[in-house]
Parts: structure tokens; C-alpha cells; sequence
């Protein structure tokens, strides 16, 4: 029996075994490398508290925090082990090509111009009379801690530099003590060297922890530097900057900097902000030839004249050569051609007036054409026209008598017959339009609104399946403005419009036509009718603005002539212009009339 039963735990065992769902997989650590800013005893104050907003920020992941010497530093940002970085403006400015970007900068009571916060303090021994100036180092030994320490020894540099010294030059001796200030002070103080560098506000931040660290020491070539609270030697460049890589996705980069920006100052008035300008640290790198302009340093003038000056020489003579040569010969060109160049001028001048009067004569003949055209079209068409209301008047008169004797519902056939009508009513109203111009008759003008002009425009579009409900937009004011106008030729002034601009739109994957009505500081509406078809080049621009031509293979370039003719019959204007995105945008100013009690669109 208890076989049985420790066989049957078993069997349970190694069945709940085979269902439980398998441990999930820890998520790959965040990785933030840093030195001097998370160094033992060069901590900075916010420090720790930047870190566990970092954690908290890029959780669930786990934060993996490496300090580690400016080398390991600049390999890690290399080969992209680095996902957040927290260093100084020249290891930034050094890795930009390697993707490294600054998100934050760090203030601090002292230091309180996140652009202009860190250099380097020089000191010596308090007895040493003979150095007070910059000057006075030339041939001195120096401690600094590394060789390419930003604030040890590349702003002392940089400054040399510009001073007109060469640094390369200028000390006896250079000697390295790592990253921790004390060794290179006691350097200094047991005599080993004759200056040393140590960054801006080191002092001052370990005089209130109440340490003189100075002690036996004094400044050397001090400046006034207004932007920080602390001694310095050199010029000043950005603090401590947040980088991140491209390892990390928009959306941790996101959280990142919103948690370090929110963090509050800490008690030495830490606080994370933004930079403006690192081109001082640029400048340096480039006066130095170093980090991304290193290449200055290869191939420089000097280099190829010590290398190749015997074939410079050579090279420089055959070129003297070929430029005395040239010169004769395009003299005797010169001479020789000017007669030909005239007459080649004059060949192109009358053929281009050639071509002006054919453009001239076919524009001519296409107008003379359209307009036989128009006159058949309006002649022929209203008979035809006038069938279909007459048929459609017929049909529902049938429907209304034969209803209730055939037992059908006749709403269907009803609404296309309505649909039918009102089609042809419009064309009717077209056509008595076009043989009313021909016949010099008065045109009906009324006051008209143009707001419910315009969504009549819009809402007819989306009755008849042209478009979406969503692709037309309506901008309009709340109040309506009247003009003086006819309607059928306003409604074809606006469908013209929007029908370019639909086709315009027809390949793009979502079109979007807006039409934006608005009262001028003036006495005028404006109308304006965009879309966000694709951009249009400037040939096809230039084309779309010339009378009767069309950027549609089928189209005779009518459709924006009838809405100049159609505004300016109105009193009003029409422009054609491009907008941000390239596609095209149309306005129309219309002189607005007093508004009316009675009126209709």
C-alpha cells in the first residue's frame, strides 16, 4: 500500500514538473561606467543618488555600475560595452563618432554654470618665489594624473597653446600619479616635481568636508573666472555629462533623463541640467590635434616637404609650366572665338523667340479650340439633359401609381432617382450657365454663406463615395461670412479644388484635403484648400501655373483657369503656392458683404 502510494507522488511529482511553465529569463544588466565621478574618495555628492535613479529608471533591468581608469573607459565606449557613461566633456567630445550622445549635465553650488564648471588649478610649493605666472613653468617638471587627463594637463595645454607656447615643449618633465589628487600634492611638497594640477573646486569641496588640502601649497597663474565659484588656472568647459549609447532604445533614454532632470538638489546643491555649448572642448581637441582630430597630426606641410621636397619641386615646376602654357593658349582661343561666340549669342537669341511665338501660337490655338469646344459641349449637352429630368420625373410618378399594385418598396429606386436628379439638375445648371455667358445674360447673384457653402461641398464628395468621411477636414469660423456671389459658380470653384486635391492624394496611404475658411484683418474671406499629396518639383510647379496646362496626361489645364475666372468674377484673387511637406496649396480671397437676414447657399 505504500508503494503504491509513494509511486502515485511520484507520478504527480513528475507531472507538475513537465507542466510548470519554464523560469523566465533574467533581463540583460544596464551597464554605466564612470571614474573619477563614482571613484572612492573623489565620489561626487550625487553619486550615489544619481545611480539609484538610474536603477530605478531602467528597472527591470538590472543596473551594473564598472569604475574603472580613463583607458578602460575609452575601450569600453569603443567597443560599445558602455551603455550609460558618466564623464567629462572630453570623453564625450572624444567618442560622438562612436554614438555617445549627453543627455544631462551636472550643476553643482559651486559650479553652478553647467557650460563653464570644470578646468584645472595649478599649485606649487608656498616658498617658491620664482613661480607665480604661467610663464614662470617654462621648463619645469609637472604632475598631473594622466596623459590625456582633461582637467590634468589637455586644459593646461590648450592654454599654452593659445598663448602662443608650444606644449609639447614647454615643461622639462611630465610625471603621472593616477587619478587620486594626494600623491601628486605630496609630490609637490616633498619636492619630486615643481607644480602640480589638480581639477577646479577639489579644494573648495574638501575644505568643507574640512580638509586643507592646500596645505604648505599656492595657486599658480589664478584667473577670475565670474562663471564659477572656485580657483582656477586654466579656462573653464562643461561639468560632468550623461551619456548613453545606442545600445539602449528611445524609451530608456526617455526614463533615464526624466529621472536624473526630476531628481532634487542634493545638500551641495547638485543637480542634473542641460549643457549648450561643448565647442570649447572641441577646439581644444582641434588646436591639439587630438581625439577626433588626431588626423591633423599626419601629413602636415612640414612632413611632406622633409619626405617628397625634391618631388614637390618637380611637380611644382611642371605646374608652372602647364599654367604658362594654358595661359597662351586660352589667349589665342579668346582671340579667335569671340566672333563665333556673338554669332552663336544671336543664333540662341532668335531661337528662343522662335520658340516664345510657338509656345504664343499653340497657346492661342488650344484656347481657340477649348472654346469651339465649350460652346458644342453647352449646345448639345441640354437636350440629353433635359431627357433625364424628364424620364426621372416619369419614373416616379410610375413608382407613386403602381407602388400598392405590384407590392414592392419603391424607397431604393427612389433615392437613386433623387441622386439622378440632382446630378442632372447640376449639369443643367452648368450648361444654362455656360450659354448664359455666350448670350451675355445677367448672372443671378445673391448673398451667399460660405461656411455652408463650403460643407455642402465637403459633405457632397462623401455622399457620392468620393471620399472617405474622414479625408475632408473643415476649418471654419463660428460666425458665417456672406459675399456677393453665384452659387453654382462658387460650388464648382470649391469642387474643382477638392477634386485636385483628391486625385493629388489618391496613391498617398492615408489622404487627408483640408479646407480652411477664415475672415482677413480686412474686409475679405480666404479659402484655402491643401492636402498632403506628394511634393511637387519645381518644373511641374512652373507648369501647373501657366494657362491651359495640366499635370494630368488626360487634363486640358482648365480646372485652375475656371477658378481664377470664377474668383476673379467675384471681385477676388487666386494664388497657387507650395507647402512645408512640398505639396501644392491654393488660396482664394473674396471680398466678404454686409450679412443678410434671408439668405441661402
Amino acid at each position: 500500500m505504500l508503494r503504491a502510494v509513494a509511486c502515485a507522488l511520484a507520478a504527480l511529482l513528475a507531472l507538475a514538473a513537465h507542466a510548470a511553465p519554464p523560469a523566465a529569463e533574467e533581463p540583460a544588466p544596464v551597464t554605466l561606467y564612470a571614474n573619477e565621478f563614482l571613484l572612492p574618495g573623489l565620489k561626487m555628492e550625487s553619486a550615489d543618488r544619481t545611480v539609484e535613479a538610474i536603477a530605478r529608471a531602467v528597472a527591470p533591468r538590472p543596473l551594473k555600475t564598472v569604475v574603472v581608469g580613463i583607458e578602460e573607459l575609452d575601450e569600453a565606449v569603443r567597443q560599445r560595452k558602455a551603455d550609460i557613461v558618466i564623464a567629462g566633456a572630453a570623453i564625450y567630445r572624444r567618442h560622438v563618432q562612436n554614438g555617445m550622445r549627453d543627455i544631462a549635465t551636472l550643476v553643482t553650488e559651486l559650479q553652478p554654470d553647467p557650460d563653464h564648471a570644470v578646468g584645472g588649478l595649478i599649485v606649487t610649493r608656498a616658498d617658491r618665489s620664482d613661480i607665480s605666472t604661467l610663464a614662470d613653468l617654462r621648463g619645469k617638471s609637472l604632475a598631473v594624473n594622466h596623459p590625456v587627463g582633461f582637467q590634468g594637463i589637455l586644459v593646461l595645454k590648450k592654454d599654452l597653446a593659445d598663448a602662443g607656447y608650444n606644449p609639447e615643449q614647454f615643461f622639462s618633465r611630465i610625471e603621472y600619479y593616477g587619478l587620486e589628487p594626494g600623491p601628486r600634492l605630496n609630490a609637490v611638497r616633498n619636492g619630486l616635481v615643481d607644480a602640480a594640477t589638480i581639477n577646479v573646486c577639489y579644494a573648495e569641496r574638501m575644505e568643507r568636508a574640512g580638509a586643507n588640502v592646500l596645505e604648505g601649497l599656492k595657486t599658480v597663474a589664478e584667473r577670475k573666472n565670474p562663471e564659477a565659484r572656485c580657483r582656477a588656472s586654466t579656462s573653464l568647459y562643461p561639468n560632468w555629462s550623461l551619456l548613453v549609447s545606442p545600445n539602449l532604445d528611445a524609451g530608456t533614454i526617455v526614463r533615464i533623463a526624466s529621472a536624473v532632470h526630476t531628481m532634487p538638489p542634493g545638500a551641495d546643491g547638485h543637480q542634473w541640467t542641460i549643457a549648450s555649448d561643448f565647442s570649447r572642448a572641441d577646439d581644444l581637441y582641434r588646436t591639439l590635434r587630438m581625439g577626433p582630430y588626431a588626423y591633423l597630426r599626419s601629413w602636415t606641410l612640414e612632413r611632406i616637404l622633409a619626405e617628397y621636397g625634391t618631388l614637390v619641386a618637380f611637380a611644382l615646376l611642371a605646374l608652372a609650366g602647364l599654367v604658362l602654357h594654358y595661359v597662351r593658349t586660352q589667349r589665342l582661343v579668346e582671340i579667335r572665338t569671340r566672333q563665333l561666340r556673338l554669332a552663336l549669342e544671336r543664333e540662341k537669341e532668335l531661337s528662343e523667340a522662335a520658340g516664345e511665338a510657338t509656345r504664343r501660337y499653340e497657346t492661342a490655338r488650344r484656347i481657340a479650340t477649348v472654346s469651339q469646344m465649350s460652346s458644342l459641349v453647352a449646345h448639345e449637352i441640354s437636350q440629353p439633359l433635359a431627357g433625364i429630368l424628364l424620364y426621372c420625373r416619369g419614373m416616379r410618378e410610375l413608382i407613386a401609381r403602381k407602388a400598392e399594385a405590384h407590392g414592392f418598396s419603391p424607397e431604393l429606386l427612389t433615392e437613386t432617382l433623387d441622386k439622378i436628379e440632382a446630378r442632372a439638375r447640376k449639369a443643367s445648371d452648368v450648361v444654362k450657365a455656360v450659354r448664359g455667358y455666350a448670350k451675355s445674360q445677367a448672372r443671378p447673384v445673391t448673398k451667399l454663406g460660405l461656411c455652408a457653402l463650403v460643407s455642402k461641398t465637403a459633405e457632397s464628395f462623401a455622399r457620392l463615395g468620393q471620399a472617405a468621411p474622414d479625408t475632408i477636414s473643415l476649418e471654419l469660423p463660428r460666425e458665417e461670412l456672406w459675399v456677393d456671389g453665384v452659387a453654382i459658380e462658387l460650388e464648382l470653384m470649391l469642387a474643382n479644388l477638392v477634386k485636385n486635391s483628391l486625385e493629388a492624394t489618391s496613391k498617398v496611404p492615408r489622404p487627408k484635403v483640408s479646407i480652411q475658411l477664415e475672415k482677413t484683418p480686412g474686409t475679405k474671406a480666404r479659402i484655402r484648400v491643401l492636402d498632403n499629396g506628394p511634393a511637387v518639383s519645381d518644373g511641374l510647379f512652373e507648369q501647373i501655373n501657366r494657362p491651359l496646362s495640366s499635370s494630368k496626361p488626360e487634363g486640358l489645364g482648365l480646372g485652375l483657369s475656371i477658378v481664377r475666372g470664377i474668383a476673379e468674377g467675384h471681385g477676388g484673387t487666386v494664388s497657387v503656392s507650395r507647402t512645408e511637406a512640398g505639396s501644392l496649396g491654393v488660396e482664394i480671397l473674396l471680398p466678404l458683404s454686409a450679412p443678410a437676414e434671408d439668405t441661402h447657399a
